[in-house]
């Protein structure tokens, strides 16, 4: 004889994500643009662990700090952009994993950036400038020699700035000396400048050597120097541009034919 069971009923479902892990669960980027990859794994109500994190919806809770992509071959790639911190989840199937943490520490941000320096020069001198930021931390610094420092000078004729922030006045003019400052970030600028008047040398005074000679014959000569001070600072041996003259030409004559200036004659 056949014996028959009891009828039930059997239903079949597809599997259910019962939760998603984010790894890593802590990240720090200190490097703009720089990225940083999470990867999403499933676990699922039949037991099953599977990598679903091109599957899955990525989002950064602050993208300002830090995005998160979820286009094709590069779902889950985190990006610095500022400093701060981001929560970071992927989502499947309705189900959002746990919370992953991304720092971005870019460093400090120059909030103000105040340049020291003269605001008017003699022309063929130098002078120091310098630059410092107030930070966002509540710090100042001195950034005049920082590599994320940039000098420049609206007239390179009249001025030239250095990567050191040392001007060099090269004739008379006005140039904008200006800095700036880029953030770490690379997307904010500190910036600020200084009006520059050159003025042009003036000469003040010319010294003659030697101061005193002795000629003891006729047609013995004495070659003189002529040396020009300016308001500068700086002197300059001007004989070949120098007029000279002679008080008492019947006792001394003294040339400014091309080649023999400032050259004394006794003739008496």
């Amino acid at each position: 004889s056949v014996v028959s069971s009891n009828n039930f009923n059997l239903q079949v479902r597809k599997p259910q994500v019962d939760t998603i892990a984010v790894t890593p669960q802590t990240a720090t980027l200190t490097v703009f643009d720089a990225m940083q990859p999470y990867a999403a794994e499933c676990a699922w109500d039949n037991g099953d662990l599977t990598d679903c994190t091109a599957d899955a919806v990525w989002v950064s809770a602050n993208e300002l700090i830090a995005s998160i992509s979820n286009a094709s071959g590069t779902e889950g790639q985190a990006r610095a952009i500022t400093n701060g911190t981001s929560d970071i989840t992927a989502t499947y199937m309705g189900v959002t994993s746990d919370t992953a943490v991304l720092t971005v520490a870019l460093g400090k941000i120059c909030e103000t950036l105040t340049i020291s320096g003269v605001s008017s020069m003699i022309e063929e001198t130098e002078a120091q400038y310098t630059a410092t930021c107030d930070f966002d931390d509540g710090t100042s610094d001195t950034v005049t020699t920082s590599l994320l420092i940039d000098w420049g000078s609206d007239s390179e004729e009249t001025a030239t700035v250095s990567d050191l922030g040392l001007v060099s006045a090269l004739e008379s003019g006005v140039a904008l000396i200006s800095a700036a400052y880029l953030n770490p970030d690379t997307t904010t600028t500190a910036s600020n400048d200084i009006t520059l008047t050159v003025t042009q040398k003036v000469l003040e005074s010319i010294t003659v050597t030697p101061p005193s000679t002795l000629l003891t014959a006729v047609g013995q000569t004495q070659q003189y120097a002529a040396m020009c001070n300016y308001n500068n600072g700086n002197s300059e041996d001007c004989t070949t541009d120098a007029a000279w003259d002679s008080g008492t030409p019947g006792v001394a004559t003294i040339d400014n034919a091309a080649g023999s200036e400032g050259l004394a004659t006794a003739v008496s």
